[in-house]
């Protein structure tokens, strides 16, 4: 898949083996992100630029039994962010094995279940944060970790903000 971008095989032979391995990390961790902004961007009914539209995501297409577990699995994630089950108690539930879900829910949104559980729990702590005056231990518990501390690293390593500071911010919009 990299090799069709025009440029990079020439760019890779001037680079060294260590150096090689570092930018097809680097552009892995780039196309990572980037598929997870659009999917949500497009879930959210906004571009990527963050402008309203009616466009609905782009899915892709599966068998439609595979589909409706799904999308049941979507909607479950969606609607239990607290939930702290691991991969393989959810897709119990769903009847699937565990790697059987997460490669139908990878290939289906491009993007990992573990990625699309953490957007949901960061969208909603972000809401919460945001327009209630809950304390942090009782937005981490809603979201599924069982201290603030925890939550706290969670939500600085994926936000690059502290909570503190996304309440700050919205104290004073």
């Amino acid at each position: 898949m990299m090799e069709k971008i025009p440029g990079l095989s020439e760019i890779r032979r001037d680079l060294s083996e260590d150096d090689r391995k570092a930018k097809d990390e680097l552009l892995h961790q780039l196309f990572v992100q980037g598929n997870v902004m659009v999917f949500l961007a497009r879930a959210l009914g906004t571009s990527a630029d963050g402008v309203e539209t009616d466009e609905k995501p782009v899915l892709r297409a599966i068998p439609k039994y595979d589909r409706e577990v799904v999308d049941r699995f979507i909607k479950y994630l969606e609607e239990n962010p607290d939930d702290s089950s691991s991969i393989r108690e959810l897709a119990q539930q769903f009847a699937m094995s565990a790697g059987k879900l997460q490669s139908l829910f990878h290939y289906y949104t491009g993007i990992t279940v573990k990625d699309y559980r953490d957007r949901v729990r960061i969208e909603k702590a972000i809401r919460l944060l945001r327009e209630t005056d809950l304390p942090l231990f009782a937005i981490a518990k809603e979201v599924g970790f069982r201290n603030s501390s925890s939550f706290s690293v969670f939500f600085k390593n994926n936000t690059g903000k502290t909570p503190g500071e996304i309440r700050t911010a919205a104290a004073y919009q």
